[in-house]
Order: C-alpha cells, then sequence, then structure tokens
C-alpha cells in the first residue's frame, strides 16, 4: 500500500501519512483490504478462530502495520517515481 500511494503522492514514505487526505484514503483502502481475508473460511481455522483473523485484520491492526513499515522506512522513495522524476527531467 505504501508504494503505490507513495508513486501517486511523489513523495517519501515518511511524507506520506502526514497529510490528511492521504491518511484518509489509506484508511478507505484498509478497510476494503481488510474485508477479504475475514470472509475466507479457511482463514478463520487457521488462525485460530474468528476473534484471531478479526484482530488481525482488523483495519486498526493493518494501519499500525503500515505506519510502523512507513516509519522504517521514511526516507525510502518508490523507484518508479524516481525514473519519471528523471525521464521528466531529462527526457531518456
Amino acid at each position: 500500500m505504501i508504494n503505490p500511494l507513495t508513486a501517486v503522492f511523489d513523495c517519501k514514505n515518511g511524507e506520506l501519512f502526514i497529510h490528511g487526505a492521504v491518511v484518509k484514503m489509506m484508511r478507505l483502502l484498509l478497510r476494503e483490504a481488510s474485508q477479504r481475508p475475514l470472509s475466507l473460511p479457511e482463514l478463520r481455522v487457521a488462525a485460530g478462530g474468528d476473534d484471531e483473523v478479526e484482530f488481525r485484520f482488523s483495519t486498526q491492526e493493518l494501519e499500525i502495520k503500515i505506519l510502523d513499515v512507513a516509519e522504517k522506512t521514511a526516507a525510502n522513495t518508490i523507484l518508479h517515481a524516481t525514473r519519471c522524476a528523471r525521464w521528466e527531467k531529462d527526457g531518456d
């Protein structure tokens, strides 16, 4: 989730979630993304039941994980965005 948002908003990972609009979009995407694992009955059995699956794939828990990765990789930019910027500058 971090890389596509970084490419769209053309910023470093650490700059991504300081903007309200980006946070709102991330939460909408997380809400949608969390629904798929919650709908898989085989995952519920493997994970130890409904409560465990609902916790692990809740929007809040996924957000914590995403923000943790963004913080750890704060200085990173996505390679695609870098290539596009270089192409615009050099025309290559």
